[in-house]
């Protein structure tokens, strides 16, 4: 038997303390976002006094311990799991003559205290193939976001099951993974439109297979595919049966990269590669759609010949055609994430 073994304690805090302005969408100057004229909202906040103050605080221990045992170099079993502690409060005041000091004296908390298992087996009968199973349970976040009136959310929880495999040939210059998975998350959080606070969807799930294949076709050329099918719906709560928002049913990518084998240009690479999404629900109530869209990216990269410091000039171009997409909502029509315009990054790595 060969063991590895890992353990450890993690903790974190965060205090907050806002002061905003809450105003009636009636008090504010309306704006064309296509041709948009600032400054004319009609309010100065100069001498508009706030009236909306926040106080939240979060502290979370947590200690977790795992074995990986391996038989005869082809079994590896995986056993652990953690043990959480978190606490998560939060107090808020309305009005003008209201301030931090009293959206802290409304403070109200909860303790989540939740023992999270983590299971996984992988089977490697040839050097070529590798199978795999798992399932692990986890406490997400303690949910802070505001419920109405200032009310503290349960925390988020999941269990994920997970099957697939891996497979090498050609002396690993063709790497595939295929995964089969299902995950479920309960007491979800979204925001309630046109207000500060938000509520706790009730369960959701999302199931489907991903696949990834790297392949060296020769020392200069290299491709990477990706694709994605998942099914993600609402089980529990006000929209039960509708799809989970944000999540496209379909979704991948195709890279190739090319590096130059010539002794002049030699270090020298370059690269395109296409992401795509088919069209994805707008909000939990499944009332509009984001279309689907693809994007073209592409780099160049220039490995210095210098021998003592790998120094690596990189170029990227992400949005080449310059195309007009959108990414994702805070699931609402009111707020909605325009993909980046065409965007161009340098880098410089020096690894010594």
């Amino acid at each position: 038997l060969k063991h590895d073994v890992l353990g450890g304690w993690d903790f974190y805090s965060l205090d907050t303390a806002i002061s905003a302005w809450q105003l009636a969408p009636a008090t504010v100057g309306t704006i064309n976002i296509y041709q948009p004229v600032y400054g004319r909202s009609g309010v100065n906040l100069s001498t508009t006094p706030k009236n909306f103050f926040l106080s939240e605080s979060i502290y979370w221990n947590g200690v977790y311990f795992q074995d990986q045992i391996t038989l005869f170099d082809k079994l590896h079993i995986l056993g652990g799991g953690r043990y959480d502690w978190a606490y998560q409060a939060s107090g808020n005041a309305s009005g003008v003559t209201k301030s931090v000091a009293d959206a802290a004296a409304n403070l109200r908390g909860v303790d989540n205290q939740q023992f999270s298992p983590r299971v996984g087996l992988l089977y490697q009968p040839w050097d070529w193939l590798s199978l795999y199973g798992n399932f692990v349970e986890s406490l997400g976040s303690a949910n802070t976001a505001t419920g109405v009136g200032g009310a503290v959310l349960g925390p988020e929880t999941a269990e994920q099951y997970e099957a697939g495999f891996k497979t090498e040939f050609f002396d690993k210059r063709l790497i595939s993974s295929v995964a089969f998975y299902q995950l479920t998350k309960k007491n979800m959080t979204v925001p309630i439109t046109g207000t500060a606070f938000s509520e706790a969807i009730g369960e959701a799930r999302s199931e489907g297979v991903e696949i990834d294949v790297t392949g060296k076709v020769t020392d200069a050329v290299s491709l990477i595919a990706t694709y994605a099918y998942t099914d993600a719906s609402i089980l529990k709560g006000r929209n039960e049966g509708k799809r989970l928002w944000n999540v496209p049913r379909n979704a991948g990518s195709f890279w190739a990269k090319y590096d130059f084998q010539q002794a002049a240009v030699r270090g020298l690479s370059m690269g395109a590669g296409v992401y795509f999404q088919s069209q994805r629900e707008g909000d939990a109530a499944n009332t509009f759609e984001l279309p689907g869209y693809g994007r073209l990216d592409a780099l160049v990269k220039y490995k210095l010949p210098i021998a003592k410091a790998k120094t690596t000039l990189q170029f990227n171009v992400e949005n080449l055609l310059d195309h007009q997409y959108y990414v994702s909502t805070s699931n609402s029509n009111t707020f909605i994430n325009p993909g980046s315009p065409r965007t161009f990054m340098g880098s410089v790595k020096v690894e010594f």
